[in-house]
């Protein structure tokens, strides 16, 4: 639905509390939470204003953000050890830019 939240914490209400720890403990899971936050906050406001932006664009940022719920419901069920988390946030490249986000990274 278009201008539906999608935060972290709107997405898992039951982990609220193991999202904060995480991110108090681990400054990689944080930069990931918000990472995945201000990209939701964007296509939110790309959506309720209408802006023009290409469909292309608009599908790429939600498959991004996509990309990163998974990675910190991983972590947040123990499916990643900390180092290989902390390689995912800072690993992988950048091929594409969208209205100045780094956008559909390589695995």
């Amino acid at each position: 639905m278009l201008g539906e939240p999608h935060s972290i914490h709107h997405e898992f209400p039951q982990h609220r509390e193991r999202i904060d720890a995480l991110a108090k403990e681990h400054p990689e899971f944080r930069a990931k939470v918000e990472e995945h936050d201000r990209l939701d906050k964007t296509i939110r406001g790309l959506e309720m204003r209408e802006n023009p932006i290409a469909d292309r664009d608009m599908e790429t940022m939600k498959v991004e953000r996509m990309h990163l719920k998974d990675e910190i419901y991983r972590r947040l069920n123990g499916g990643l050890a900390d180092a290989t988390f902390k390689n995912a946030v800072t690993g992988p490249t950048v091929r594409r830019r969208v209205n100045g986000r780094a956008l559909a990274r390589e695995a």
